[in-house]
C-alpha cells in the first residue's frame, strides 16, 4: 500500500460532494482526517474485527464489501464501484467493530473519513460540512431503498428467479437491456446466495431458452 500523497484526488462524481466545491473538498479532509489508500487487486483494507469509526468513498476502481459465514464461506454484501460511497450503515451503528470486510476489485484508490468527526463539525461551521451533512442522510437513504431491494431478490424460491430479477433490476437502471453486472461468478453466487454450480447450470438453461446471452460479466436480456 502506498502512502497517501499531500493533496487528496477530489471525488467530484461522489453523491456525498455534491454542491460542495474543491476549496471546501480540501477543509472537510482536514476537519475529517481523511486518509487515501491505493490499493492493488484483492487487498483488503477493512477487516471485520476492525473499529467502527470509517467510511470511505471509491475514487477510482472498485470495492467489494462481504462477511463472513459461520461455515466459513464469504456472502457478498454489495459492490461499490467509482464515485460510490460504503459505510455509512455500519459506521453510526452502536457497535465496536465493523462486522463487514471491504477488499479493493482490481487496482483501486480510496478515501477513508473518520466517522466520529463528521457529526461533530469545527467551530467554523462550514458550508461544504453542512452540504456533506444533507448529502450523507441521502445516500443513507438511498442505501437503505438498495437493503430493500437485495432482500426483495432473496425472497425469489428459486436461482432462476433471484437471477432474473436481479439482472432486470440492473437492466432498469442503466436503461439498456445489455451491461456489465459488478461481479464475477462466485461473486454473483455469493450475491444471491446460491452454490456456484447450480447457478452456473440455470444460467446454461436461460442461454438455451434464449432468456439471456452472457459472456463473463457482460449480461444481455432477450425475453
Amino acid at each position: 500500500m502506498k502512502k497517501p500523497e499531500s493533496k487528496l484526488i477530489f471525488p467530484r462524481a461522489c453523491r456525498l460532494f455534491k454542491d460542495v466545491e474543491e476549496a471546501g473538498f480540501a477543509r472537510l479532509c482536514e476537519c475529517m482526517h481523511v486518509k487515501e489508500l491505493h490499493l492493488k487487486n484483492n487487498e483488503t483494507f477493512i477487516r471485520e474485527s476492525d473499529p467502527c469509526n470509517r467510511i470511505g468513498v471509491v475514487v477510482l476502481g472498485a470495492v467489494q464489501l462481504s462477511r463472513q459465514r459461520f461455515d466459513g464461506s464469504r456472502a457478498v454484501l454489495e459492490a461499490i464501484r467509482e464515485g460510490g460511497a460504503f459505510g455509512m450503515t455500519y459506521a453510526f451503528r452502536d457497535a465496536k467493530s465493523m462486522g463487514i470486510s471491504i477488499r479493493a476489485v482490481g487496482d483501486a484508490v480510496v478515501l477513508l473519513f473518520d466517522s466520529d468527526s463528521i457529526p461533530r463539525p469545527c467551530h467554523k461551521l462550514c458550508p461544504a460540512h453542512l452540504h456533506f451533512l444533507h448529502n450523507l442522510l441521502t445516500v443513507m437513504s438511498q442505501t437503505t431503498f438498495q437493503i430493500k431491494r437485495k432482500l426483495r431478490i432473496l425472497s425469489q424460491r428459486t436461482i432462476r428467479g433471484r437471477l432474473l430479477l436481479f439482472l432486470r433490476i440492473l437492466a432498469k437502471r442503466e436503461q439498456a437491456k445489455e451491461f456489465d453486472i459488478p461481479f464475477d461468478r462466485q461473486a454473483l453466487a455469493d450475491f444471491l446466495c446460491v452454490d456456484r454450480s447450480a447457478l452456473s447450470a440455470e444460467l446454461s438453461k436461460l442461454r438455451r431458452e434464449r432468456k439471456v446471452e452472457s459472456v463473463k460479466n457482460h449480461f444481455k436480456l432477450l425475453g
